[in-house]
């Protein structure tokens, strides 16, 4: 593929998110931090679709439209916490991800038409070091390509 606003929107929700003051004790990270993550952490994850489209068929150069749902992780772990208070924690950090989404639907990125959070998944385990809640945030994202 010729081009992408994928790394660019990765790289921009990470500049963004860890700036957020909600999100000042919580890791950010533009994929997995592995060990390096602690007790709550933000992360990019998989990136489905990448469509590209034609807008119009005519001769010369054409514009493409791009499409694709790009994961947010937002998980939450530790040992002094109960199922559902992991739970509440994941989602009140999964509203500011959301609430700065919505407030910046083109995220700064050149070409991007608008951002959107079009679902989310919540899942939580319990382990011996306490419950562990991932949230998923997906963001759709649609842009306008040479």
């Amino acid at each position: 593929m010729a081009g992408s606003t994928i790394v660019a929107v990765k790289q921009a929700l990470v500049t963004d998110f860890t700036a957020l003051s909600g999100m000042s004790n919580v890791s950010v990270s533009y994929a997995h931090p592995g060990e390096r993550g602690g007790k709550e952490i933000v992360y990019c994850g998989n990136v489905r679709s990448g469509e590209h489209d034609p807008v119009a068929l005519r001769a010369g150069r054409r514009l493409r439209e791009e499409n694709y749902d790009l994961d947010i992780h937002v998980v939450v772990s530790g040992t002094k916490l109960t199922e559902d208070g992991s739970e509440t924690r994941a989602l009140e950090l999964g509203k500011l991800v959301e609430e700065h989404i919505a407030d910046n639907p083109k995220l700064g990125v050149t070409n991007v038409s608008f951002a959107v959070i079009s679902a989310i998944e919540l899942e939580t385990l319990s382990t011996s070091n306490g419950p562990l809640t991932q949230l998923i945030l997906t963001v759709s994202v649609k842009a306008r390509l040479l």
